[in-house]
């Protein structure tokens, strides 16, 4: 419709390294977590988190990081215990894991659909950030949430398409991710 859904992801991607083909490591959020945090692509259909004995000897990012002395975090607003995810991030040698249940005692946010939007959650993320030790070595990684079914925006003002445009909701959560995005950004920027 002529619209810019992502501009700030546009930004990013011109500024950085952007794969234009690529193959999904699956269909689901626990399958791209595995690809991502260990290195090894998913099985389809089950992920394996969802099985103890391959899982068990499985490294990943943190505990690779840590031989080299790196800190680490694993963040999301939403709740680690769904699809078992919790265990397995440990596992993978995160140091600090937040999740729903952390940011919940903050009492500062209000809970979307499954949890925290993004929004909020990147603001925590960002505190986190600053609040580490800069002359340590550091890797942190943010789960979003805001673009899963049911599609919806924490406000109306993120609904830039409307029901003639197809897949209209899912691309209103898309383009509020982006300006989550954006905001975490620009926060980042004023920082430095």
């Amino acid at each position: 419709d002529g619209k810019e859904v992502t501009p700030n992801f546009n930004r990013l991607a011109e500024k950085g390294v952007f794969f234009k083909r690529f193959f999904a490591t699956g269909g689901r959020t626990s399958n791209g977590l595995v690809a991502t945090l260990t290195g090894i692509p998913d099985r389809p259909m089950m992920s394996t988190l969802h099985s103890q004995e391959a899982n068990a000897r499985v490294s990943g990012l943190g505990k690779l990081l840590k031989q080299a002395n790196y800190q680490s975090l694993f963040m999301t607003g939403s709740d680690l215990s769904f699809e078992n995810m919790e265990p397995h991030i440990k596992r993978w040698g995160f140091d600090m894991i937040v999740d729903e249940k952390i940011i919940d005692k903050t009492n500062r946010f209000e809970k979307g659909v499954w949890g925290f939007d993004d929004g909020d959650g990147l603001q925590l993320f960002n505190e986190y950030l600053r609040a580490q030790n800069k002359d340590n070595p550091f890797v942190a990684t943010y789960l979003t949430i805001s673009t899963h079914y049911p599609y919806k925006v924490p406000d109306k003002k993120f609904e830039i398409f409307d029901s003639n445009t197809k897949d209209h909701s899912y691309l209103n959560t898309y383009h509020y991710a982006d300006f989550a995005i954006g905001e975490f950004i620009r926060s980042a920027e004023k920082e430095e």
